[in-house]
């Protein structure tokens, strides 16, 4: 037994231990990281389960125990008692690198925490031994050497230790297991995903800082007021870590799969503000729509701030054309955390790609629009006479009825008109003379009616009007007139002398007929009676005109 030992023992009995230094601001420093590492145990201990919680929570409990120690050491006034509280800190010392390493290991190399009984007496071993041989220093004196004693006789003077070979084992030993955790966090710094980087990274950092400090502090003689700034560095560094952590959600597996989600989306997706700014946007957007430089398209800008200020109905579209594609915009608004606050922090606005939709709804759009366009020259010429341009019969039944209705109280006019000795053109002319007699007739009988009247071809050279409001009477006047714009129209350049003469019958509706054909059969009457009565005439009322 070395001869240190009696003189330490001898001190620690003694005093008791009870002496303290006054309460400096390294004190008071240590003190509050030991409060808040504690409280930060505490709230780990109760938060979610996370990859390597366990060795997370043992660096932490290492860094108070050995911290507790230090404090101890700054307070104490003799030098046994400081030395004694160096020696009961390093069960901490030897727990915290190889803890912090399988934190490491398992967190961010995402492996399991289950490690068996071989594998923990392996990793926790060498802090045992380190412990052991530390606490047992009097007896042995290997690892603190005999000239290990304050730097001065002021009372409270820092010690200065003398390193023996056990140290400078256990020192190794400690050094081996950060190495490794440096070469864990660059080798998963290269492999990992560009998303978990920045997460390397920091990781690195902060386990370079403590040792950055040891080293300086066993080389040159770094240290905070007088004492190894280690633990200090450490406990800073692991508090700085846990701000970013608990600021990022990087615990929060759930957080995290957002996030994931979030940057691998295949969809363009955008972050606004209240304001309208971009707060955020994932790669996707940044790519296709150059927000790089923070400015959002104008288009989405536009509908963004109709969203925000509600005059966006839900039947409004909301299809915009960005970069020359078409993109649906689906709106999510993020609430206050507490109702009743206002109105939302921001919107999250997720762009699909439409184009190809888009395409195929104008596509189908414009074969909609031929097809109703076919459609609608399909019913023309089912309702309307190809030669003449007049509508036929069975434009006329379509007529009719609302024509009537129309009319009211006024009552319509119905005329049934025939060509006279039409047939004699066809047989003495052909059939191409006939045609120039129909369609000039019905030139003239357009040209001598209202816009309101209605003119039809009813099938060969046979002619109906419809006059709404006007009486028998006035419609045959309106006839004699057409009667003798034709007397002085040529039709027929091979028979210079021909002129188109035309018999007709005239009802009035409903006053003489309810219906169309009691209308048309009364007026086919009065058409013939017309032409026994030497034809080029009008019969209304039973009266020739």
């Amino acid at each position: 037994m070395f001869p240190g030992e009696y003189g330490e023992a001898k001190s620690v009995i003694q005093s008791g231990c009870t002496a303290f230094a006054p309460f400096g601001a390294m004190t008071f420093f240590a003190l509050v990281l030991l409060a808040i590492l504690a409280l930060y145990l505490a709230w780990i201990r109760q938060s979610a389960p996370f990859l390597g919680k366990r060795y997370f929570m043992i660096t932490v409990g290492g860094l108070i125990w050995w911290l507790a120690f230090v404090t101890l050491e700054l307070w104490f006034l003799e030098p046994a008692c400081k030395i004694l509280a160096a020696r009961l800190a390093y069960p901490g010392i030897a727990v915290v690198p190889p803890a912090w390493v399988l934190f490491v290991y398992c967190y961010a190399l995402g492996r399991t925490d289950r490690l068996g009984a071989g594998r923990i007496a392996l990793v926790f071993g060498g802090s045992v031994l380190i412990s052991a041989a530390v606490l047992s220093n009097p007896w042995h004196e290997l690892f603190y050497g005999p000239g290990t004693g304050p730097v001065s006789d002021e009372p409270g003077s820092p010690i200065r230790y003398e390193y023996g070979p056990l140290f400078l084992a256990s020192a190794t030993w400690l050094y081996l297991w950060l190495m490794a955790g440096v070469g864990m966090l660059v080798v998963g710094a290269f492999r990992t995903r560009e998303l978990y980087r920045p997460h390397f990274l920091l990781l690195f950092v902060l386990t370079l800082v403590p040792i950055a400090g040891n080293v300086a502090h066993l080389l040159l003689g770094f240290s905070l007021g007088d004492f190894d700034p280690t633990p200090f560095l450490f406990a800073c560094a692991l508090l700085v870590y846990s701000w970013v952590i608990s600021t990022e959600q990087l615990f929060d597996l759930g957080a995290r799969a957002r996030d994931v989600i979030f940057r691998q989306l295949r969809n363009p997706v955008v972050i606004v503000d209240s304001g309208g700014r971009l707060a955020g946007a994932n790669p996707p957007a940044r790519e296709l729509f150059g927000l790089e430089g923070g400015v959002l398209p104008r288009a989405l800008v536009e509908l963004e701030r109709k969203l925000r200020g509600g005059a966006l109905r839900p039947e409004d579209s909301r299809t915009i054309a960005i970069a020359g594609r078409s993109w649906e915009v689906q709106s999510t608004a993020i609430d206050q955390p507490v109702a009743g606050m206002g109105g939302p922090l921001g919107r999250v606005l997720m762009l699909v790609d439409v184009t190809e939709m888009v395409q195929r709804q104008q596509m189908l759009q414009a074969r909609l629009e031929s097809l109703l366009e076919r459609y609608n020259e399909a019913e023309r010429a089912a309702r309307q006479d190809s030669l003449t341009g007049l509508l036929n019969r069975s434009g006329l039944a379509d007529a009719f009825d609302t024509a009537l209705a129309e009319s009211g109280a006024r009552g319509l006019a119905l005329a049934v008109i025939d060509l006279d000795r039409f047939k004699d053109v066809n047989d003495t002319h052909g059939h191409g003379a006939g045609d120039r007699v129909l369609v000039a007739f019905a030139e003239a009988l357009k040209s001598g009616f209202r816009l309101e009247d209605l003119t039809f071809r009813i099938g060969g050279e046979e002619f109906v009007v419809l006059a709404p409001g006007l009486s028998p009477g006035r419609l045959a006047g309106r006839l004699d007139t057409v009667r003798d714009a034709l007397a002085l129209r040529e039709v027929l350049p091979a028979e210079p002398g021909y002129r188109i003469g035309f018999s007709a019958g005239v009802v009035a509706i409903p006053r003489e007929a309810a219906t169309l054909e009691e209308a048309l059969e009364r007026a086919d009457a009065r058409l013939y009676e017309a032409k026994r009565a030497g034809r080029g005439r009008t019969h209304s009322h039973g009266a020739v005109a």
